[in-house]
């Protein structure tokens, strides 16, 4: 399956996209992490195989890392390991220009990714602007005309589950800017020739997924608003990764359709939404 999976990056963007079950995601996980773990290993070997393929052996490679590199990102989001999804973004576009090198430079790059060391942002708030999407002086929903009591009703998995889909959207869409913005602005005769793989194999999948997901979340969430995330966000965790998101990038980009206002009615109708 490894090899198989190795030759056809498209075999494994159909997986990564598909909703299976948490042991098949865990493996899949794994293998796209051993993957650029091993990057070094298999690259003379990739080469030589396709000397004489009808795929150039620099663009087979750059499909493959490619590949496992979305993968793990969008893998760790869906199974809410955020340092790893973090270290994913946060090395996006300096991954996506040394991949058309399969480099010296994409070692190094693959190498910060794994290690997922890197810290997200401090947004305690003496730091962020108060017009952020912040959380800690609403900690109770107070001031937003929300009734907490109301609310505490409601079942947390159901809470968590839909945060967890607020924040795998984020990602993808995060995800879907910055390949855009990378083949755009691409200078390398190889992007013409990498552009069809990445667009069919991952930015098409990624817009559906987005699109399908923003309906999922919309029958339980009217709004996408700054007064609904601050509600529902209440898990460190989820507040931190939501807080490096929009730091990297605009909300309204992360989710179409954010608001940072709502109307009077957005937080009561929040609670009658999600009992």
């Amino acid at each position: 399956m490894v090899e198989t999976l190795t030759d056809d990056s498209y075999a494994l963007a159909s997986l990564t996209f598909s909703r299976l079950q948490l042991v098949i995601q865990e493996h899949l996980g794994k293998w796209a992490r051993e993957t650029l773990l091993s990057f070094n290993e298999w690259l003379p070997y990739a080469r030589i195989k396709r000397e004489h393929a009808t795929i150039p052996p620099d663009i087979r490679i750059q499909q493959i890392t490619l590949a496992a590199f979305i993968s793990l990102c969008l893998l760790s989001a869906r199974q809410q390991q955020y340092d790893q999804a973090w270290a994913c973004l946060f090395h996006s576009a300096k991954f996506f220009h040394a991949s058309l090198r399969a480099s010296t430079d994409l070692s190094e790059v693959i190498g910060e990714v794994l290690l997922h060391e890197v810290e997200q942002p401090d947004t305690s708030y003496n730091v962020i602007n108060e017009n952020d999407v912040l959380f800690d002086n609403n900690e109770q929903g107070d001031g937003w005309g929300f009734d907490s009591i109301v609310y505490g009703e409601v079942d947390k998995l159901n809470d968590l589950e839909l945060v967890a889909k607020i924040l795998e959207i984020a990602t993808i869409n995060h995800l879907i800017y910055a390949l855009e913005i990378f083949l755009h602005n691409c200078e390398s005769s190889t992007s013409d020739d990498l552009e069809p793989f990445v667009t069919t194999a991952y930015l098409e999948p990624m817009l559906n997924m987005s699109s399908r997901m923003e309906r999922e979340i919309l029958q339980s969430l009217p709004q996408l608003t700054q007064d609904n995330i601050t509600i529902l966000f209440k898990e460190p965790k989820h507040k931190q990764f939501w807080r490096s998101l929009i730091c990297i990038n605009e909300p309204s980009i992360l989710l179409p359709g954010f608001s940072t206002t709502s109307s009077p009615s957005t937080a009561a109708s929040i609670s009658t939404s999600l009992t």
